[in-house]
């Protein structure tokens, strides 16, 4: 269900300290302007990845959109059915700040920079784990294990930087390889902070990764809201609704409200389970079944699009927009409800993030 992302990017639009650098016109310099003049001359049009909810142009087709909803929710379950207790356990605020911050840097497409921070949780994982297992069949004492592990431990540490690069570079190819980062400029950036890996040493770190992860890269929440915010768009202008009119205003609330959900992604699930503590009885794994609601991103997306609407235009209209959101993307609101004011609360908590909600 992907949309147009060849609109101009209007500068008045909403942006945050993780936004702003990537909401700004890319130059491409492969693109020839033709008529009068030298036609050998390479001109700079100015295009935007931000997608157009309005043009129909480059979106699937109406008749398949409950097919891609159907095949994200059939993704869900399978990926929740292999969720582990530690599934997320590398979804630490730091980590997913500077990923940010180095995605912003680098002017890459708001896409990119979500599913990033879910490859690096997926390979962190799966290494600390696969790394743990070498060391428990060595034939060593407890004592020299624990050393040997501590030396682990600090490579480990010490490759978070390239690491994080690599996650970068994997998504942006998955996103769009013609502008995706190359091994070169990942070389660059690290030696930026004084980290002289070679080109050599990133394709091998790449293709670690990768295989590291399965060749699997998880569905990013952005997508889903950007599939919903598409559905809800085309449905409140066929009830002739003003609010469709603002969706642009809506997607840059949506990009703000997911930025803070993944920043403090660990709180945000607190708040939810604490609202929703009868999800967590005595009997059972009470970490497998947070890490099975973690998994859901059509849950995340539907809440964060509707936190995403009351913050931009106001409570007016929740009512019927909550139900069409809930419906299209086939989420119980028993669960999008208390995650939604989890978002809130949690939205408001933040200094940084300048909200007011509507009345």
């Amino acid at each position: 269900m992907s949309n147009s992302r060849s609109q101009l990017f209007d500068s008045n639009h909403l942006g945050t300290p993780v936004t702003a650098g990537i909401n700004q016109t890319v130059l491409n310099l492969s693109i020839r302007k033709h008529g009068r003049g030298n036609e050998d001359q390479t001109h700079k049009i100015a295009l935007s990845y931000e997608p157009d909810f309005g043009e129909s142009v480059g979106a699937c087709h109406t008749i398949y959109w409950s097919d891609c909803i159907a095949q994200m929710a059939i993704d869900i379950q399978d990926r929740q059915k292999t969720a582990t207790p530690c599934e997320f356990d590398f979804f630490k605020p730091k980590l997913v700040e500077y990923t940010f911050t180095v995605c912003v840097r680098l002017r890459l497409p708001n896409e990119v920079r979500f599913t990033a921070v879910l490859i690096l949780n997926s390979f962190l994982i799966r290494h600390l784990c696969s790394l743990h297992e070498f060391m428990e069949k060595q034939d060593m004492t407890n004592h020299h294990k624990n050393k040997e592990w501590e030396n682990i431990e600090s490579n480990m540490e010490r490759q978070i930087p390239l690491r994080i690069l690599t996650a970068i570079q994997i998504s942006s190819k998955m996103h769009s390889y013609h502008d995706s980062l190359s091994s070169r400029q990942v070389v660059n950036t690290l030696r930026k902070v004084g980290l002289p890996y070679t080109i050599t040493a990133v394709s091998d770190s790449e293709q670690r990764v990768f295989k590291l992860i399965g060749f699997n890269i998880p569905d990013s929440p952005l997508e889903a809201c950007e599939m919903a915010l598409k559905l809800l768009t085309y449905t409140m202008k066929k009830r002739e609704m003003a609010e469709a009119e603002r969706h642009e205003d809506l997607w840059q609330h949506v990009l703000i409200v997911l930025d803070v959900c993944f920043i403090n992604h660990i709180e945000l699930y607190e708040r939810f389970f604490r609202k929703c503590s009868f999800l967590l009885n005595e009997d059972c794994d009470k970490r497998s079944i947070i890490s099975k609601f973690k998994c859901d991103i059509l849950l995340l997306a539907a809440a964060t699009v509707q936190t995403a609407f009351i913050l931009c235009i106001g409570k007016e209209r929740i009512e019927e927009v909550t139900v069409i959101v809930n419906t299209v993307l086939r989420c119980n609101a028993r669960f999008v409800e208390p995650l939604k004011q989890s978002i809130i609360e949690l939205a408001l908590s933040k200094k940084s993030v300048e909200f007011s909600e509507p009345g």
